[in-house]
């Protein structure tokens, strides 16, 4: 941990390891959403993205108690298997 001023910065990976080895800064940016984002983008309840997460249908993590979905992630759901069928 590096400290900066009153804040403190964690380094996500050691000075030792290449650039090669680093994790993807895609990884670091990539869009988040939340349940009630996702079921806007999807047109429908929030519900319904609920009931699909506890089914394991859709792909979701949580930080906390919250549900959070990567962005990329739901667009190739939603293009891929995603039929709400399911």
């Amino acid at each position: 941990m590096i400290r900066n001023g009153a804040r403190s910065i964690i380094r996500l990976v050691p000075r030792s390891e290449s650039l090669a080895e680093r994790p993807s800064s895609s990884i670091l940016t990539a869009k988040m959403m939340t349940a009630k984002e996702v079921a806007d983008f999807l047109r429908v309840t929030p519900a319904t993205i609920y009931r699909l997460v506890k089914r394991g249908a859709l792909p979701a993590f949580k930080v906390g108690g919250d549900w959070r979905f990567n962005a990329d992630s739901i667009d190739r759901w939603r293009l891929g298997s995603g039929s709400m069928d399911q």
